[in-house]
């Protein structure tokens, strides 16, 4: 009997140390198990991110079943959550995010170039959660398709640690070293009562792309008959990352508990990563600015315009948060301010045949203020109820110059320089007030439901100034636009616990985008017979288009099985959009305007499983199909009912395995990803050549000894050469491709 029964504990033990570690998340501002929440969400923890190698968050994003993820260099980053986009490259700028990002409380949409989100660096993150279909109620505007949140790890209050990682890779190809250096540490000041917690980091990556500017004979002749002659070849899209983020933790009670959390990071890019089709591989040709200056009219200073194509994104995040415990309920209130400052300077010679750049820096700043009561009754019901206000201001300016021989210009110029052809400035201001609630009911000990609402009024204006190419409206003062409008999301969702481990849920919610400003398009250039269409469109001129919303309805089930050993996640959804934004340039002023054209369909499902097959092994597996489509004609993209929307792949798969060990009498793991996406266009026609239909492999070993460790990683394996996505704004052919084969180690030391 004793034998029998110490066998039968040794397999309890076994079983129980087996089991998947629980995910706790907060994507319903509840902590609940990420098994429990009757949504259909992705979430990673710490441990993962690390043994994955996950510097960023393109690294991740990339990867998780029902999201196309969009890197195109530094704060140029869009996200496609179930196929709810008409257009991936332009979205962000000309019509606001579809897709809500978030840092702990705060919001970073606009942060980016374009409207795009900052690249931020997953260093010391607890979390990262990925929400999919509609979030209207809880999040609001922009969280039209979802909503991806980053959660940072807390100071810990009670034990002194850290962490310093140094790391070096090399990538092959057009590529070359990368490097990093992180740091970590926690102080308990006061034990139990006050802490902070200090991250900073450094990563150097290497630009993968040459310009054959000199090498390529026409193109160099191109140059020298604009008199440009500084032509040498160069590797181009190097990043440097710097940032870090001190946050303070203050409890002075069990109930009360105060956060102030500042962020910052800068990030340089040299040259765009891009290659044109028709240079071949990783190559590209574009003309050197030197170090021009011009003068702005509007801005009345001389502009530097820089020494090349490149990016820059800078921002900063001062986040407070009260919260305090009453037991019956908990209250919370987030103070946020953010600040950006980002350039874009571009070559767009492509649509002049002779050499120009285009820089547009951009600089702005916001304040959210959040508030919101949880409940925590002895009660079937229970409630959430909060009031957010949130205030952006942003202005951004337009230098397009001639960066050739002055003598050899044939626009007429601004200024004495002889080099500036237009000047435009954009004024911004966004402010928007929302009230929300969600109330919950038992109906029995295993059916909940729960609804919840969202009333919203927000108010966008813009002030446009231009002088130059595109027309002078000066001295009528510029052209104003205003936009206000409200109105209410709703959600509602059943779930039913079959048992402790299995739980069935449906949901009906509904999601918007506010409606943006357009710039104003210049009559005697854009709309010659004054019928109000832009010219070589079929879209209207107007000063603003209206919000667009998405309808959506999910079936979901959550499952452990084999005692806990292996997860099952999955849901089929179908998302009803209507009033789809699109952005439609005038082929004869090269002017764009965004109307609301077409209505669609996404439909599809999402997988997602865990497997610990030992207590040391583990599998993750998981896919994705998703059928995009509109359901009417949108004319003015010559769009027909039945055209797959762009910047999505059918389907995607992926596949990681870990196995723990030990090596010498040293902890050890090893770590395989491999993840495919299956071809995707960046239009609705499907013209063109594809993006996506890959498959990429990644892997990563280690072995700590007492503290230090030593890891060696390599991400796309293969080699795999594959188009990521296809530019639609320039006409030069430009391309995104895959980051080659990447091999490095990582050295540290961990307290």
């Amino acid at each position: 009997g004793a034998t029998t029964q110490g066998a039968m504990a040794q397999t309890e033990s076994a079983t129980e140390q087996s089991r998947i570690d629980e995910i706790i998340v907060t994507a319903t501002r509840r902590a609940e198990s990420l098994n429990e929440t009757a949504l259909s969400i992705a979430a990673i923890g710490s441990e993962e991110i690390d043994r994955r190698g996950l510097a960023g968050m393109e690294d991740y994003l990339a990867t998780v079943p029902g999201v196309s993820f969009l890197d195109r260099g530094v704060s140029r980053n869009n996200f496609v959550i179930r196929g709810v986009s008409a257009d991936p490259q332009a979205e962000a700028l000309r019509t606001g995010v579809a897709v809500g990002i978030y840092f702990d409380e705060v919001p970073l949409a606009g942060l980016g170039i374009e409207g795009g989100a900052p690249n931020l660096r997953l260093v010391d993150m607890e979390r990262v959660e990925v929400l999919r279909g509609p979030q209207g109620t809880l999040f609001g505007a922009g969280s039209l398709s979802g909503t991806v949140r980053y959660i940072p790890a807390s100071p810990d209050l009670l034990d002194l640690e850290g962490r310093v990682e140094v790391g070096y890779s090399s990538t092959s190809k057009e590529g070359g070293g990368n490097n990093k250096i992180e740091g970590v540490i926690n102080i308990p000041l006061i034990e139990d009562v006050l802490g902070v917690r200090v991250v900073a980091y450094r990563h150097d990556d290497s630009g993968y792309y040459k310009d054959i500017r000199a090498s390529d004979p026409t193109y160099s002749n191109f140059l020298t008959s604009f008199g440009i002659n500084t032509i040498a070849d160069q590797e181009v899209g190097n990043v440097e990352y710097r940032g870090g983020r001190i946050t303070a933790l203050w409890r002075p009670m069990d109930e009360l508990s105060v956060r102030l959390q500042h962020v910052k990071q800068e990030a340089d890019q040299d040259g765009f990563a891009e290659a044109q089709v028709d240079t071949g591989g990783y190559t590209q040709t574009r003309p050197p600015f030197g170090s021009l200056i011009v003068q702005s009219p509007l801005q009345s200073k001389a502009v530097n315009i820089g020494s090349g194509e490149g990016l820059e994104g800078d921002f900063t995040i001062t986040n407070l948060v009260f919260e305090y415990d009453f037991g019956w309920a908990s209250l919370l209130s987030s103070s946020s301010w953010t600040e950006h400052d980002t350039l874009r300077a571009q070559d767009i010679s492509s649509f002049f045949s002779v050499p120009i750049a285009m820089n547009i820096p951009d600089s702005g700043d916001s304040f959210v203020q959040e508030v919101r009561l949880v409940s925590d009754l002895d009660s079937p019901f229970q409630y959430l109820v909060g009031a957010y206000y949130e205030d952006k201001d942003a202005t951004n300016s337009v230098y397009i110059s001639f960066v050739g021989d002055s003598v050899l210009n044939p626009f007429p110029t601004l200024g004495a320089t002889n080099a500036m052809v237009s000047d435009e400035s954009f004024v911004r201001s966004f402010t928007q007030k929302a009230m929300y609630a969600e109330l919950s009911y038992d109906i029995t000990e295993r059916l909940e439901l729960t609804v919840g609402g969202r009333w919203y009024d927000y108010e966008r204006d813009r002030l446009y100034l231009a002088t130059g190419l595109f027309g002078d409206n000066l001295a009528a003062g510029g052209a104003k636009t205003a936009l206000n409008a409200s109105g209410n999301n709703y959600k509602a969702n059943l779930s039913y616990h079959l048992n402790n481990d299995n739980m069935l849920y449906a949901q009906w919610a509904e999601g918007f985008r506010p409606g943006n400003s357009n710039a104003t398009a210049p009559a005697s250039l854009c709309d010659v017979n004054n019928d109000g269409i832009l010219d070589g469109t079929n879209v209207p001129i107007r000063a603003f288009t209206d919000p667009d919303t998405v309808e959506s309805y999910e079936l979901g089930v959550k499952s452990a099985l084999l005692d806990g050993r292996f997860q099952v996640n999955a849901a089929i959804y179908r998302n009803n959009w209507e009033g789809i934004p699109i952005a439609v340039r005038s082929p004869t002023c090269l002017f764009t305007q965004t109307g609301n054209a077409g209505e669609a369909k996404t439909q599809g499902f999402e997988i997602e499983t865990v497997f610990n097959i030992s207590q040391d092994l583990q599998l993750i597996a998981g896919g994705s199909y998703v059928d995009a489509e509109l359901t009417a004609d949108a004319a003015s993209l010559g769009g027909q009912s039945g055209d797959r929307l762009p910047g999505s792949p059918d389907y995607s798969v992926n596949v990681g395995l870990q196995y723990n060990f030990e090596l010498a009498g040293h902890p050890a793991f090893i770590r395989s990803d491999y993840a495919y996406v299956s071809g995707y266009h960046n239009n609705l026609a499907e013209q063109g050549d594809e993006a996506g239909d890959y498959g990429k492999l990644n892997a990563k070993v280690g072995v700590n000894f007492e503290g230090f460790y030593v890891e060696v990683f390599g991400s796309n394996l293969t080699n795999e050469d594959a188009l990521t996505w296809l530019d639609t704004f320039l006409i030069d052919n430009r391309v995104n491709r895959l980051r080659p084969r990447t091999i490095g180690l990582n050295v540290g030391y961990q307290f």
